[in-house]
């Protein structure tokens, strides 16, 4: 249903747009995803690896299918979709990756450290892959976005959350402006920009905001629980 209305919003802003509706973990999905889009387009310039969920508990406690899933879902589909889309922008000469992190890499907490993790090998492969790109180019562009308006807080356990986030209409917006302005890192919103700078030439400030997030969050799974076994 969601996906139906995204299509629509495109549509009616007057441009065109097609689904493919899979688990982006497959590698069938994957070759349809690219077979659709040259079928379509004739050619693929522009790749948003945006795909990706967290599930949030401590390492001790995660569970098999949660850190199989996050890992293959996170880094392994975004390589593999990488890897299949790379060879037709070659044959163009021209094209844009963006992989899709979280600015939770630069504040890793103990309740995310399976997804943080997923997350901070994908600004290194992307560091990689432009290096490789770059005499080709094609741009590579990381973003690391902060809490922004998706379903990523339910799907992560946090059934019942109130944390603040912004508009991803937003976040949209800056991804538009990337592709027309490349660079190799996004950090949105921008307001976090100076925190981030601040957290690198900090520590021990750091380590009061991760402890800070740590906090807020082990709270609202408490929350949440309370919910689910309440009579």
């Amino acid at each position: 249903m969601e996906l139906k209305k995204v299509i629509n919003n495109v549509k009616n802003l007057g441009s065109k747009a097609i689904a493919v509706v899979g688990d982006i973990r497959e590698e069938e999905i994957q070759n349809k995803i690219v077979a659709t889009a040259k079928e379509k387009y004739r050619r693929i310039d522009v790749l948003v690896n945006n795909a990706g969920l967290g599930k949030a508990a401590e390492f001790v406690n995660q569970l098999d299918e949660d850190i199989d899933t996050m890992i293959d879902t996170n880094l392994k589909a975004l390589i593999k979709m990488t890897r299949k889309v790379l060879p037709i922008m070659l044959n163009n000469n021209n094209g844009h990756i963006i992989n899709i992190s979280t600015s939770l890499v630069f504040m890793p907490n103990k309740i995310f450290s399976v997804y943080i993790a997923t997350k901070a090998a994908v600004k290194n492969f992307s560091d990689s892959i432009r290096r490789e790109m770059k005499k080709h180019g094609i741009e590579v562009t990381t973003a690391f976005p902060g809490p922004y308006s998706t379903h990523f807080h339910e799907v992560a356990g946090f059934k019942n959350a109130s944390f603040k986030c912004f508009e991803v209409v937003r976040l949209v917006d800056e991804l538009v402006k990337i592709i027309l302005m490349p660079k190799a890192e996004l950090i949105v919103p921008y307001s976090y920009n100076p925190l981030m700078k601040i957290l690198k030439l900090l520590p021990f400030v750091k380590n009061l905001v991760i402890m800070k997030i740590e906090r807020l969050m082990d709270l609202q799974l408490k929350k949440d629980r309370s919910i689910k076994t309440a009579p």
